[in-house]
Formats: C-alpha cells, structure tokens, sequence
C-alpha cells in the first residue's frame, strides 16, 4: 500500500517514469506475498498510468491480467473499473465487440457489490457500445435502467442541493439517452428524459425541505434499512417491471421514513410522476408559442464555439 500511494503522489508531481518503478517494484512484492488484491489493484494502476502516458497496448496488457486475477478471485470492485477501462481502450480502437464484451463484465461486477455510484456509469457505456453497433432496442432498455439506479439515490437524498448535484454529476447517462432518442427521431422520448432529470432537479430546488433531527428513532432506522434493501435490488434487477415496482415501493418507504422523521410529511413521491405526455404539453401552448431547450454535447459545444470564431 505504501507503494500504491508513493506512485500516486509521483504521478500527481508529474514524474510517472518513477511512478511506473515504483508500481512494478510493488507488483513483484504482491507476487512475492501472494497478495491476489494487491495485484490487481497495482495492475489496475499501471492500466491507468499507461493510459495517460499514451502506451495504449501496455495498458490493455496490464489491465488484462488485472482482469483475469480479480474475476478469479472475486475482486469485484477493482474488476468493475478495470473492465470500464478496457471497454473504454477497444472501443478508442474501433473494436466495439470487444468493448462490449468488457463493459458487461463491468456491469457486472457493479451489480455484484451494488456500486450505486458506478452502475449508471457501466451501464451508459453499454449502452453507448449498444448504441453504435445499432442496437437501439437494447441501449434504450440499459439507459432507462441507468436512470432507475440513479432515481433509487434521488429517493433518499434530503437536502435538494444534493439531489440536483447527484443528478448533475450523473447526466452523462441523460444526456446519451436524450441523443439517442433524437437520433432515432423519438421526439416526445427525448422530452421524456430531459424532463426525467431537469423537471426533477427544478422540483427539488423549488421545495423548501425541513431539516430533519440526526437523532433517528428505532422506527425510522427500520425504515431505513429497508430503504437501503430496496435500492440494493433495485441495483440489482436486470427487469424494467421489477425495477418499476421496487421505485414505487421506494417512494411508499421514503415517506414513511419522512413522515417519521418530519410531522409535516414531505415527500418526494410527485418527483417520480412520469413527465407530461407531449401532446398534453402541444395542447397547453398558444398558436404563437413554442418550447424549445437547448441540451450541448462538449463534442456539440465544441462545434458551436467554432462557428461562432468564424462568424
């Protein structure tokens, strides 16, 4: 562990040659030891040092073996990220089938440890590969079940400061879903998921929550263990009506635990209301008004600036 946070500091100081020594003298001394962890989490490192210094095939190598020592031993957590990093490298290289293949493997072990913070990733980037290979159907169901994830942590986030940064943080997988449905011509879903994360992040800054006190009663701890079981399936289920009942169930326990924790019963059940149907928002509309919203890609931005250089 020395080692691993040495080489971290090397890199940080812009000096990776010797992070690199001293990631491989630690390697040697996790075989030596027979530390299966240690290796693959050294192995995942060099992966990643290897990335940034531009050295694309020793990458895949280092992480490789990383992959084939944690998926034997069980390492999910490491595994989850080394299997993200491979799919990430084939799918530079124009080799989605690989990419996938890898990407899975990520999910995978996401779902195995229920990594709330890293299953929307994995889940968008196989959606993504899904995407390009022109698998519309299959990258729609994993982008929606990206989303579910990310509304089982939406549920029991108290503070709206929060809950908006979270979806923020989290909008890769939005933004991905949205391109899709417009690159389909799928008008009314693409207001769908602008309005899945947009609608919900001005909802929560709009409510003004009451703080609730840290001293929990035995019923609202109860409450939250359940509330915890409950995102921990919904991490897990791989089936759109199994995840549509476990949010509603959420929903059902996130108020129970706030009307325990708060007399005044705040909720968040409305959040998860499916937007406006497309229609219901035409008909809402004068004859001399529309609504428009912008949504920029960086790679759109990008392309935006530009034109704006040149006029």
């Amino acid at each position: 562990m020395a080692f691993e946070g040495k080489s971290d500091a090397l890199v940080a100081l812009g000096r990776p040659e010797e992070a690199r020594q001293g990631l491989v003298q630690a390697l040697a001394v996790a075989k030596k030891n027979e530390k299966r962890g240690h290796e693959t989490m050294i192995l995942l490192s060099l992966g990643e040092l290897a990335v940034r210094t531009g050295e694309r095939q020793k990458a895949v190598e280092y992480l490789e073996q990383g992959g084939e020592i944690g998926g034997k031993y069980n390492f999910y957590r490491p595994l989850g990220q080394i299997m993200f990093d491979l799919a990430g490298l084939y799918r530079d290289v124009g080799d989605l089938k690989s990419a996938e293949e890898r990407a899975s493997a990520a999910v995978s072990a996401s779902r195995h440890v229920a990594d709330r913070y890293f299953l929307p990733r994995d889940l968008t980037m196989l959606a993504d590969l899904k995407a390009r290979r022109g698998y519309f159907t299959e990258a729609e169901s994993l982008y929606k079940d990206a989303e579910d994830v990310i509304d089982g942590m939406l549920v029991n986030v108290d503070e709206a400061y929060w809950s908006s940064s979270l979806a923020g943080a989290m909008s890769e997988t939005y933004l991905h879903h949205f391109e899709l449905a417009a690159q389909t011509g799928n008008v009314e879903g693409a207001l769908n998921v602008l309005e899945r994360v947009r609608g919900r992040t001005a909802a929560a800054l709009l409510q003004n929550k009451v703080s609730f006190s840290k001293n929990e009663s035995e019923q609202a701890r109860v409450l939250e263990d359940t509330v915890s079981e409950l995102q921990l399936r919904l991490m897990r289920s791989e089936d759109a009506k199994e995840r549509a009942g476990l949010l509603d169930q959420l929903v059902e326990y996130e108020r129970r635990l706030e009307w325990t924790r708060n007399d005044q019963g705040v909720s968040k059940h409305e959040w998860f209301e499916k937007p406006a149907p497309l229609k219901l928002i035409q008909a809402s509309l004068r004859p001399d008004e529309v609504v428009l919203e912008y949504v920029l890609s960086e790679h759109n931005l990008v392309r935006a600036q530009a034109g704006l250089n040149e006029f």
